[in-house]
């Protein structure tokens, strides 16, 4: 695949006869064929084999560097990455998808079981109330970015062709959540900086303030696509280097397109989700929140509690996380296929080097 990293004939006779050379006769590490299959290559460690394989280089179509596929083979790149790698998709959705359902019905089911609900008002929400609603939305977002980053993490080794299990992705999940964390939080603060000048100025200046909003709002909607690349960016980057500087280089120059790319695998993974869910969501038969208005005869609405028993509640939960993650796997392999597009120095980078690296 690279000249200087092949090795010699004595050196590919060594290696596929490992009881005979001696270790000076031993090639060193590197990405060679592997025996046991011609359409891949295996990572030689120097005194063995080890379990990391890839893909050899294919004449499938690849855009010139830093250039976006067409749009039909741009949803034929990020739908491929599903096709590859769908069973590890799939193992740490439904692992994902169960732990949330359970820290669903331990925490939000005790909170909707204690309200008492009419049109004027919500009895029943006190301290406890708030502090398990807290509670559950802080193990949320935690779980939610571990799985998002593990997701990224399948869908860049399908994009490159790279040997990554599910229990890998899950682990590099966990232990990278903490950054993505650090990293969102650093990105939202001009959008929170640009809110607070804008409130400010719109309350000195009268009706500037609209043309002042609209110009926010441009502002705002750029740097959202730029923030939606800081997960891949962290993915593909080794640590050290800064993920939204790179998720600026991807979006520079190509904002629209990527709009419109985003756009449509988001309509179409919508579409696909939300028919999903609601044939499951008639099968469990119950909805994660099971809150119902009612019209009586005289007109009057009237909200009814239908949360079924703890295992309808777990399932309807289940089957609305387990269906929002499917989306979000979509458009994290739509995100993936657009940085692989844009940042074809990181793609090599990420061939060329030890699948041992740390990344995390």
């Amino acid at each position: 695949m690279h000249g200087d990293e092949k090795a010699s004939g004595a050196q590919e006779a060594a290696i596929r006869d490992l009881g005979s050379p001696t270790m000076t006769d031993l090639p060193p590490p590197g990405w060679y064929d592997d025996p046991t299959s011609p359409v891949n290559e295996r990572w030689w460690d120097g005194e063995r084999w080890s379990e990391q394989t890839r893909r050899k280089a294919t004449t499938e179509y690849e855009p010139r560097a830093g250039e976006l596929r067409q749009v039909g083979d741009y949803l034929g790149h990020a739908f491929g990455m599903i096709r590859k790698r769908w069973d590890d998709f799939l193992l740490v959705t439904v692992i994902g998808s169960v732990l949330l359902a359970t820290i669903s019905i331990a925490l939000v089911r005790p909170v909707i079981d204690a309200l008492d609900f009419s049109i004027d008002e919500i009895r029943g929400f006190g301290s406890t109330q708030a502090a398990q609603l807290i509670a559950f939305f802080v193990l949320f977002m935690i779980v939610a970015v571990g799985l998002s980053m593990a997701h990224y993490r399948i869908a860049w080794s399908a994009a490159i062709d790279e040997s990554v299990g599910w229990a890998t992705a899950l682990q590099y999940g966990i232990a990278s959540t903490p950054r993505l964390v650090g990293w969102v939080i650093v990105a939202i603060l001009p959008i929170i900086i640009g809110t607070f000048i804008f409130v400010l100025i719109a309350n000195a200046v009268g009706g500037l303030g609209a043309l002042i909003g609209i110009a926010l709002f441009v502002a705002v909607a750029w740097w959202a696509i730029v923030v939606t690349f800081v997960p891949i960016s962290l993915v593909i980057q080794p640590r050290g280097t800064n993920p939204i500087r790179s998720s600026i280089d991807i979006v520079k120059g190509k904002w629209w397109r990527i709009f419109g790319r985003l756009l449509v695998m988001g309509l179409i993974a919508g579409l696909v989700v939300n028919a999903v869910t609601a044939i499951m969501g008639q099968a469990v038969g119950s909805s994660v929140f099971g809150i119902e208005l009612i019209v009586d005869e005289q007109g009057d609405i009237e909200i009814v509690k239908n949360l079924g028993n703890g295992l309808e509640f777990f399932l309807g939960a289940l089957v609305f996380i387990f269906m929002s993650f499917v989306g979000n796997v979509a458009t994290f392999c739509g995100v993936t296929s657009i940085a692989y597009d844009a940042m074809p120095g990181a793609a090599a980078q990420s061939a060329d080097s030890d699948p041992n690296q740390e990344w995390m």
